[in-house]
């Protein structure tokens, strides 16, 4: 799924990240894959399990 990270903490490791449909997710920076730092505003890649909770997210696939 293709999201926006809404909210982020630094302090706590964990924030919301909202989708195209406007159904928000709470996540902890250990989901994050890459190496980069997680900022509010960012476009990211993200899947859910059965649960609809978050088990990875990834940077937006440049390569389409």
């Amino acid at each position: 799924m293709i999201g926006l990270i809404l909210r982020y903490s630094n302090l706590t490791k964990i924030g919301i990240i909202i989708d195209e449909h406007s159904d928000c997710y709470q996540f902890s920076d250990d989901l994050w894959l890459e190496d980069t730092t997680l900022q509010c505003g960012m476009k990211i890649y993200f899947d859910l399990n059965l649960a609809n909770k978050i088990t990875k997210i990834y940077k937006e696939n440049k390569g389409g």
